[in-house]
């Protein structure tokens, strides 16, 4: 601790161990508070790294209402700033909660995965979306804080 607080000049964030993580991660497709879907990703060779530029493999995944009740909480506050299309991602906790590791902004490379899972034409509803955002009045943009799913 003492090497951290002394050498140390940007902010340090702590957090709780996960064990298990080989367990894979869930992410979850939002945008502009409306969840698109989810899928699990899990690497093949059992490293703690899930990516799919790794060795991750993709398959859908079910959301819990712990899971949509945590984005309902959050995702006002990345609308706020600005930020509408977004990437949850949930590890596993040690007691088999779906717990969220981070929260991804852009998360473009999720609605191409969601589509190629799904066969349904999400990056025609994200382009719909975007067509439909840039039509918006500001005042319009700054009371969407509603959270649904798809």
């Amino acid at each position: 601790m003492v090497q951290l607080q002394t050498h140390q000049t940007e902010p340090l964030q702590f957090c709780r161990y996960l064990s298990r993580t080989n367990a894979g991660d869930k992410r979850v497709v939002v945008v502009d508070g409306e969840i698109y879907g989810s899928y699990l990703r899990c690497s093949q060779s059992g490293h703690w790294v899930n990516n799919v530029s790794s060795d991750g493999v993709c398959t859908l995944a079910d959301m819990t209402t712990d899971e949509v009740d945590a984005i309902h909480h959050t995702v006002g506050k990345y609308q706020a700033l600005g930020l509408h299309t977004l990437g949850y991602d949930f590890l596993l906790d040690d007691d088999g909660t779906w717990r969220i590791s981070e929260i991804n902004a852009g998360n473009i490379g999720g609605f191409a995965r969601l589509e190629l899972l799904t066969g349904q034409p999400v990056m025609d509803r994200l382009i719909s979306w975007m067509l439909g955002y840039a039509k918006r009045t500001e005042a319009q943009i700054d009371s969407s804080t509603m959270v649904g799913i798809a």
